[in-house]
């Protein structure tokens, strides 16, 4: 199999749930789709050195945290809000859809408001599953450093959800 063939191949594997990654990342569908573009053409720059390193999608994610982060450093990201983009995937196990669906967007739209480290650990720990090491590594900051961001994006979603509820339960009155 050629080179452009591998590649292909990878992006149709994982290129979904990388643009989820970007997606919750960046806030928004539009700079998440350029954020993965550039990631992956950076990538298939060098596509037979990653795929002889052994793990394709973690070093994919590792060039999209540092592109997201480099961006953020020069200012050059504009940060929108846009809401009803269709990334999250909102499913009722019980109950209303509408909740369902409602409660994603609270909660998306409070990520979104994070400043960029801390929804970057959050993302990484909570979406992509990786252990504060790993999110260290790939931030280069040291896991006290990322269990600091993680607990303070935690408590500022906490408050901000709690703050939502507390307003809409005050103006069904």
């Amino acid at each position: 199999m050629g080179r452009e063939a591998e590649f292909c191949e990878f992006v149709d594997a994982h290129g979904a749930r990388l643009l989820r990654v970007a997606y919750l990342l960046t806030g928004n569908q539009v700079d998440a789709e350029d954020l993965l573009q550039d990631a992956l053409v950076t990538i298939y720059r060098r596509w037979r050195v990653v795929r002889e390193a052994g793990n394709t999608r973690a070093y994919t994610r590792k060039v999209l945290v540092n592109q997201h982060l480099s961006q953020v450093r020069k200012k050059s990201l504009r940060i929108v809000q846009l809401r009803d983009v269709g990334i999250a995937e909102a499913t009722a196990v019980a109950g209303d859809v509408g909740d369902s669906i409602a409660r994603a967007d609270q909660l998306r739209s409070a990520l979104v408001a994070l400043p960029p480290r801390q929804r970057t650990a959050l993302v990484l720990s909570f979406y992509e599953g990786l252990g504060d090491d790993e999110i260290g590594g790939l931030m280069g900051i040291r896991p006290s450093t990322v269990r600091g961001f993680i607990a303070r994006g935690l408590g500022t979603l906490r408050r901000s959800i709690v703050h939502d509820q507390e307003t809409t339960s005050y103006e069904a009155l």
